[in-house]
């Protein structure tokens, strides 16, 4: 950092130039090192990121019935913006947002589809903590050959008015049992903790079908953890 003394013809410089940057400051004006921007850029944001390419990619690759099929599923089963509620998904946002959710669960992009009703999931989210491990509990048990679920959590917090409780990340899991899933090194991969019971956490869960675009995503949930 360096003090400077302007002459009578320049009396003040702001912004940045290289490496520098001029400012004010209690000892007068300064320039200082430039600040590196700090990036809050998540490992979720990034691997969305790396998907979209291969799904807007595998869109333009359809022929023109499979896209039609995309924008009819649409009237057999709808889907709405989520900032929208009212205004129904196109085919292609419809294809976009479930081969996300494939490819970032690891699986292949689907392209062709079929009509087939099916049962929409009705399971209620129980997250428990035995301090040690998380677990995530449904009130019905969860065919993992037919659903894959997809979680989000944010950081634990003391009280449920905390804006972190808003800030959500995907936390890996392993689906052992239909009722009974446990993440435990997810969310330490995630947020680097494991949090304690009776602490509150934010939670956003979406199931989609294997063989078709059928996706259960409620909103958020703060949810308090119970004791395992």
């Amino acid at each position: 950092m360096a003090i400077i003394k302007y002459s009578p013809l320049v009396n003040e410089l702001r912004g940045s130039v290289g490496n520098g940057t001029f400012q004010r400051s209690v000892a007068g004006s300064i320039l200082r090192n430039k600040p590196v921007p700090s990036s809050r850029i998540s490992q979720q944001i990034t691997d969305v990121r790396s998907a979209m390419p291969a799904v807007t990619f595998a869109w333009r690759n359809l022929s023109p019935e499979q896209q039609l099929n995309w924008k009819n599923f649409l009237y057999y089963s709808p889907d709405f913006m989520r900032k929208s509620p009212k205004t129904l998904l196109s085919g292609y946002s419809l294809f976009v947002k479930y081969n996300t959710l494939r490819l970032l669960r690891g699986l292949t992009i689907l392209s062709d589809i079929i009509f087939s009703q099916v049962t929409q999931m009705n399971a209620v989210i129980t997250i428990l903590s035995d301090s040690s491990n998380l677990y995530m509990e449904t009130t019905a048990p969860i065919d993992s050959t037919t659903w894959f679920l997809q979680m989000q959590l944010s950081r634990s917090s003391g009280s449920k008015y905390s804006r972190q409780l808003k800030y959500l990340r995907i936390i890996d899991h392993v689906n052992s049992h239909p009722e009974s899933v446990p993440f435990t090194a997810g969310y330490v991969k995630a947020w680097g903790y494991v949090p304690v019971p009776f602490q509150y956490i934010g939670v956003r869960y979406t199931f989609f079908h294997a063989s078709m675009p059928y996706i259960f995503s409620p909103s958020v949930k703060l949810l308090q953890i119970d004791e395992y």
